[in-house]
């Protein structure tokens, strides 16, 4: 071995040892005992969020709209980033925090459990959410009211955070009745085709689609919300749209329209199935990875999406 691969293989170690140090002590440091005591700004600030199961129970039992809050809206609200494919705005931000703000009976809001509560969630998960309350835990007390309960966002992602298919599938079967015997109305980007080659919504009674853009999709959020008020009466509204799915779920809401974000649950759902996550699926643009599968449908599948679909809009 040259001295420079001996240096270079040293460094190597060196880096390792302390990165698996610097993992050792986040573990301690986010241990779920300190996530859910004082230590953590957003308990002290009286932030009350409810677990997976109990929030899934109350959505599924109830006729309310659900708008989510997951990690991309909150770095929008705070101006400190977002999902890749949506740009961030003022006038989105202002839109996100007057959402998280609503009071309205008609309208539960979703934010992620983790904030709170990282037990019975796997160790990246852990780690992953210990890190954004330490880095934003403080301004997030200032903007997340206190006066409310909220569901947890993470109730239409049953698997990936908890990596056990057996309870993720109870969870689908739980969900499944909100759309069982009803007309649904997917609002979703093009690549999102949820239901297209898995049977999630197989017990609903139709399907009609509306397909809004891949990215950049608030710029669009009048024509994709009056849309959605013309074909969604006498249906149930489910929304997969990146932060736009909030402020729609809102919107529409108010219309007298129960609007549910499901966000990534379809995709949630093809993973559980084949029991590997965050891998590439045919059909999808998988937003949370790089690499993709052919985004091409067999030709069943294609002619069965063409046929559910209203309506395009920017896409």
């Amino acid at each position: 071995m040259s001295a420079n691969s001996f240096q270079q293989r040293a460094r190597a170690l060196a880096r390792r040892a302390v990165g698996d140090r610097w993992k050792l002590a986040k573990s301690a440091l986010y241990a779920p005992a300190l996530m859910r005591s004082r230590a953590n700004p957003l308990v002290r600030a009286g932030v009350s969020i409810l677990g997976p199961d109990e929030s899934i129970d109350l959505l599924v039992d109830s006729d309310k709209s659900l708008a989510r809050f997951g990690d991309g809206e909150l770095e929008l609200i705070m101006g400190v980033g977002g999902p890749r494919f949506q740009r961030g705005s003022s006038g989105l931000a202002e839109r996100l925090r007057e959402v998280l703000n609503s009071s309205r009976s008609d309208l539960m809001l979703g934010l992620t459990h983790c904030l709170v509560e990282t037990a019975g969630v796997t160790e990246h998960e852990r780690l992953w959410w210990g890190d954004f309350v330490r880095r934003h835990g403080r301004q997030l007390a200032r903007e997340i009211p206190s006066r409310r309960t909220f569901l947890d966002t993470m109730l239409t992602r049953p698997y990936i955070p908890h990596d056990d298919v057996d309870q993720a599938m109870e969870r689908f079967g739980r969900l499944r009745q909100l759309w069982a015997g009803r007309d649904v109305l997917f609002v979703e980007g093009v690549y999102s085709r949820s239901g297209i080659g898995n049977d999630l919504f197989d017990d609903a009674a139709s399907i009609t689609r509306l397909i809004g853009p891949p990215s950049d999709a608030f710029d669009h959020l009048e024509e994709i919300a009056a849309a959605t008020e013309e074909l969604g009466r006498d249906r149930l509204v489910l929304t997969s749209l990146g932060p736009t799915a909030t402020v729609l779920a809102h919107d529409v809401s108010a219309a007298g329209i129960r609007c549910v974000d499901i966000g990534h649950l379809d995709m949630e759902y093809m993973w559980a199935r084949i029991g590997r996550g965050r891998v590439p699926l045919p059909g999808r643009l998988v937003n949370e990875i790089a690499q993709q599968a052919p985004l091409d449908l067999a030709p069943e599948q294609a002619e069965l999406h063409a046929s559910q679909v209203a309506g395009r809009i920017g896409a």
